[in-house]
């Protein structure tokens, strides 16, 4: 995914990530979601839980500050892009070509064990964010900050924070695909 976008383009990729994460799952045991090549690595599961917990808690900052200033938004004129170059900076940082090794804030921390229904609930989260690309695409999102439930110190535009979800979703859907070809993985 580009740093810039049209919301249908949006959408797609959210879709295509859904059906990635899918066919990474598919077939897989409880057992196999949680195989982890080290103590210090995450899981299949593990990766796809911290990315609903972190889409979830993102989500919801974004949708309340845009359903607090619903009155001020504009038609949008121009693609869901990133405010600037921190903004660039950042998904970059985290997207899936990044070498940067980041420590996930504790609230999005994943679960050690996660249970077998964690890629429906990755599902469910990528239709929730397609639901408000759909709902506010219309809206320019490029001028409206919401306040970051993750790290509190940034506030980013609602289209930043948009590019920042799927980059990040890339990232460990990259993560978890390397944990299958990983030697001992009980597939």
């Amino acid at each position: 995914m580009n740093d810039r976008c049209t919301p249908a383009e949006y959408i797609a990729e959210l879709k295509r990530q859904g059906r990635e994460a899918s066919t990474l799952t598919s077939g897989l045991t409880e057992s196999s979601l949680n195989w982890q090549p080290n103590p210090q690595s995450w899981s299949i599961g593990q990766c796809l839980d911290h990315l609903v917990r972190t889409n979830e808690a993102a989500l919801a900052a974004m949708r309340a500050t845009v359903e607090d200033n619903l009155d001020e938004l504009r038609p949008r004129l121009g693609m869901i892009q990133p405010a600037g170059w921190p903004s660039r900076r950042f998904i970059r940082a985290i997207g899936p070509d990044a070498k940067t090794k980041f420590l996930a804030p504790k609230r999005v921390v994943p679960a050690s064990r996660v249970s077998a229904d964690v890629a429906t609930r990755f599902a469910e989260a990528q239709r929730a964010m397609e639901q408000f690309v759909t709902e506010f695409r219309d809206a320019d999102l490029g001028g409206l900050r919401y306040p970051n439930p993750l790290l509190p110190v940034l506030r980013w535009t609602v289209d930043s924070g948009l590019l920042i979800i799927v980059h990040h979703n890339a990232r460990h859907l990259q993560q978890a695909e390397r944990i299958k070809t990983r030697g001992g993985f009980p597939g």
